[in-house]
């Protein structure tokens, strides 16, 4: 991307995501988040892989069996 139009879109976005509150910017990221891990499935899929979403974990315990900081993850 040119640096002019980096540039361009940084100034237009940038007061935009300043002046959202933290539900919206929550409900932003998960819609956000969801496209993308539709996206690597269908990625995977291409590749001969299949996928299947998962919900309904303990998202505590999922962090400690992978060693991962709670607070963080």
């Amino acid at each position: 991307m040119p640096q002019d139009i980096m540039d361009m879109q940084m100034q237009q976005v940038q007061p935009y995501y300043a002046n959202i509150n933290a539900s919206e910017l929550r409900d932003m990221n998960l819609i956000d988040s969801g496209l993308i891990s539709m996206q690597l499935m269908l990625v995977a899929r291409a590749h001969g892989y299949d996928t299947n979403p998962m919900a309904g974990y303990d998202k505590g315990q999922i962090a400690e069996a992978f060693g991962l900081d709670k607070e963080r993850f």
